[in-house]
């Protein structure tokens, strides 16, 4: 491995360890409420993965998308943003 790709994968590290200490911090800012949601989340996400017949119905996935609509107004920054970071993850996977 040369010297630029070595320095590369640092940086790609750094930047990677940079937005897990964001997510982090913004997570441990959360109501309890809203971290029991991620967590559903995160077990539905696991669970996705380890199975091949695991499918939510168009109806539910529509729902958990917020039917398709912008910001959540009335909620804080942290839980748009977090909204964001799901509208993403949910665009690239209709893509894959």
């Amino acid at each position: 491995m040369n010297e630029r790709a070595a320095g590369n994968q640092q940086l790609d590290r750094g930047a990677t360890s940079n937005v897990e200490r964001f997510i982090e911090t913004t997570f441990e800012k959360l109501p309890v409420d809203d971290k029991v949601v991620v967590a559903l989340f995160a077990a539905l996400n696991s669970a996705a993965g380890l199975t091949r017949s695991f499918d939510l119905p168009d109806r539910l996935w529509e729902k958990m998308r917020f039917e398709g609509c912008g910001p959540l107004l009335g909620q804080s920054e942290e839980i748009n943003w977090l909204k964001g970071v799901c509208d993403g993850i949910f665009l690239i996977a209709d893509h894959v």
